[in-house]
């Protein structure tokens, strides 16, 4: 094998090599910045319910039902105990 070609070989690895990393690192700085997204998104919508919900509990179910269908979300409530 010449040098050339191992020069051509070696500039090849390296190459591959550094795209093979630099798109590891872009797919897990994007992972990591869709679940934060992701995660704000779900607190600022549960904010929201727990804003909405009225100060009796009795009627907290008709609440979630109304908001829940108005959203197309599925929303549980579960007592802090």
């Amino acid at each position: 094998m010449t040098l050339a070609r191992r020069l051509v070989v070696g500039t090849v690895f390296v190459l591959c090599l550094t795209l093979v990393a630099l798109v590891w690192a872009v797919d897990r700085s994007f992972r990591r910045r869709l679940e934060a997204e992701l995660a704000g998104s779900l607190e600022r919508e549960a904010r929201l319910v727990q804003a909405a919900l009225p100060a009796d509990s009795a009627l907290w179910p008709a609440t979630v039902q109304q908001l829940a269908g108005g959203t197309g979300h599925r929303i549980v409530l579960a007592r802090a105990d």
